[in-house]
């Protein structure tokens, strides 16, 4: 047997050939590994042990056995232990990757929370809104586009309406706001008889500043006053002094005053 290349292995792999050496193969093991660059103590123990043991020494062998058992399930054990620190690692990732996502969900959920009040308050606006129309006689409801509530929807003919003026809260004629001429394409009918503007409409940037509270889409004369089909905005749109305001298409939705 090459005793140089045997003394390559480990410990237990060293050992498990004791059975197969000669007492003079355990002589020169041991003068081979005690002149090695690192000898190895565990090594050298065991095979002094097995040489007492061949001089009659059985206690030293059977020491020895349990010596390398020890060291045998210690190398197992840390094995283990190294597996079981990954996976302790593995989890903590993960666990850390799932209170990052409750923390956004969190934080989404507050969102749409004040989202939802918003929506509820402003509902609670335009069905009161929609009881003081309704003891004036004048029929009302809520319009929507894209599924949120923007205008209080007030209550025929449409038919010649084209032009869009503009009034303030107590519903005079802003002047300084340019009425402008739509084509009827762009002036869509609803099934309820209201009509939605599905054009943009950008208002003048520069003079005197207005609050726009209400829209009327009217005829080709409105010198005796607002007289046609109207869209209330919930909350006044400022313009003017300098700002650029642009209301998208569908954004107004007309129903004929009552």
């Amino acid at each position: 047997m090459d005793l140089t290349e045997l003394l390559k292995g480990s410990l237990p792999t060293i050992t498990a050939q004791f059975a197969n050496l000669s007492d003079d193969d355990i002589v020169q093991l041991i003068a081979l590994e005690a002149t090695a660059a690192k000898p190895r103590s565990g090594l050298l123990a065991s095979l002094k042990t097995e040489q007492q043991a061949r001089g009659g020494d059985g206690t030293a062998r059977d020491e020895n056995d349990a010596l390398i058992a020890a060291e045998a399930q210690v190398a197992e054990l840390t094995a283990l232990n190294a597996g079981l620190t990954d996976a302790n690692t593995a989890l903590s990732a993960q666990v850390e990757d799932l209170q990052g996502q409750v923390a956004t969900l969190t934080t989404s959920n507050a969102s749409l929370t004040a989202a939802t009040a918003d929506t509820d308050a402003l509902r609670e606006q335009i069905e009161e809104l929609q009881l003081q129309l309704s003891d004036m006689g004048v029929p009302a409801s809520v319009g929507t586009v894209d599924g949120k509530t923007v205008v209080l929807i007030v209550g025929g003919s449409l038919d010649g309406l084209t032009r869009v003026v503009f009034a303030d809260a107590t519903d005079h004629l802003l002047e300084q706001i340019p009425a402008l001429q739509f084509p009827a394409s762009v002036l869509v009918k609803g099934d309820d008889g209201t009509v939605v503007l599905n054009a943009p409409i950008s208002f003048p940037r520069f003079g005197p500043t207005s609050d726009v509270s209400s829209a009327w889409l009217v005829g080709d004369a409105t010198d005796e006053g607002l007289a046609g089909a109207v869209c209330r905005l919930v909350i006044p749109v400022g313009v003017g002094g300098g700002r650029a305001v642009e209301l998208p298409a569908g954004h107004l939705r007309f129903s004929l005053n009552a």
